[in-house]
């Protein structure tokens, strides 16, 4: 652990982001730790928050910062500070470097008993995406292929691609050639977010029910705005009433699916907009299929019902849904006067 570099590895990391506080490291070896006195074994329990073994930290701490002194004579490590190359026991450790390795064996977690390479996708499935998928309360998850897509996301962030597509603009950027840009940037492409975890995520072809399993149907509020305009576009009564049960499915639907976090409002706020610009392109084929003059509302709704689909939405929703979820969100846009189903009026004046 310490001669081959893969301590030194993780602490140059550990500093490159500037030794967090949300910052969690471990390292993982098939390996067995031998248990003798100033062995991995005694490393290992003396790691960590709450360590197994206190007796002699600084002792082991003085002689791990030591061999990452003696790697970084041959490795390049930025986090590492130089030294004269002599006998590992004479190198002298510079001043504060001992309590950095202190601070990171403190938060530094030695596993040496990780899965067989031949059933670690079952265990890290069953272990790690059961629980995430149970709590971000998704259903039909392929759990298999969306373990898959999310190692294979992981392993190009390892790869550090850089994106240099855009050639003249790199090359004007003054900042790019800044150690602190380089460091931000390469950061930024190595970093797993939650967008993109979820864009990873792989649903099964089983549909989705309207309303959810086990739970009494919830009644959007509002719907008077809605009624008046459908009722001006001329849409039958049985229509406007599946309309508001289609509205209560959707509000039914992102209470239970939204995650509280701060992503939501632009999720919605991405998906609404792919809705809105699909009803208006319903509102203008039906405008074009009737007269001119003539109540174009019903058409309009069954174009809605004929193209409102989430294959044709062009970009992926945040989280899975039914056609029947996308038309109540349209309808849920139409009560908050986002469109009409006929040309515009005053919905307080038709209430009167």
């Amino acid at each position: 652990m310490c001669k081959s570099g893969g301590l030194a590895h993780l602490f140059d990391r550990w500093c490159a982001c500037e030794r967090a506080a949300n910052v969690r490291l471990r390292l993982a070896t098939n390996a067995a730790l031998k248990p003798g006195k100033g062995n991995a074994g005694v490393l290992a329990r003396m790691c960590g928050p709450e360590p197994d073994i206190t007796a002699g930290l600084t002792v082991m701490a003085a002689d791990v910062a030591r061999q990452m002194l003696k790697i970084r004579w041959k490795q390049p490590y930025p986090n590492i500070p130089e030294t004269p190359e002599c006998k590992i026991a004479d190198i002298p450790i510079p001043e504060g470097f001992l309590d950095k390795v202190m601070q990171f064996l403190a938060v530094l977690e030695i596993s040496s008993k990780p899965p067989h390479r031949e059933k670690i996708t079952d265990v890290n499935i069953q272990s790690l995406l059961v629980p995430a998928v149970e709590e971000l309360k998704l259903v039909n998850v392929d759990l298999e292929n969306t373990y898959r897509a999310i190692v294979d996301r992981i392993e190009r962030a390892n790869r550090d691609e850089s994106d240099r597509s855009q050639l003249a603009v790199y090359i004007a950027d003054p900042s790019r050639v800044r150690h602190s840009t380089q460091l931000q940037q390469r950061i930024g492409r190595r970093r797993i977010t939650r967008d993109i975890i979820r864009r990873e995520i792989v649903f099964t072809t089983v549909q989705l029910p309207t309303f959810p399993r086990g739970q009494a149907p919830v009644v959007a509020p509002g719907g008077a705005t809605l009624r008046r305009k459908l009722r001006r576009g001329r849409v039958p009564s049985d229509e406007v009433a599946f309309a508001e049960r289609l509205r209560s499915a959707w509000y039914t639907t992102w209470a239970e699916r939204r995650s509280g976090l701060a992503g939501d409002e632009n999720d919605l706020l991405n998906l609404s907009t792919d809705v809105l610009d699909m009803a208006f392109d319903c509102r203008r084929h039906a405008r074009a299929q009737v007269a001119d003059g003539s109540d174009f509302g019903i058409k309009m709704n069954d174009l809605l019902a004929e193209r409102l689909k989430v294959d044709a939405l062009p970009s992926t929703p945040p989280f899975q849904l039914n056609h029947l979820h996308l038309r109540g969100l349209a309808y849920q846009l139409c009560d908050e006067c986002h469109f009409f189903f006929s040309e515009p009026f005053d919905t307080d004046e038709e209430a009167s």
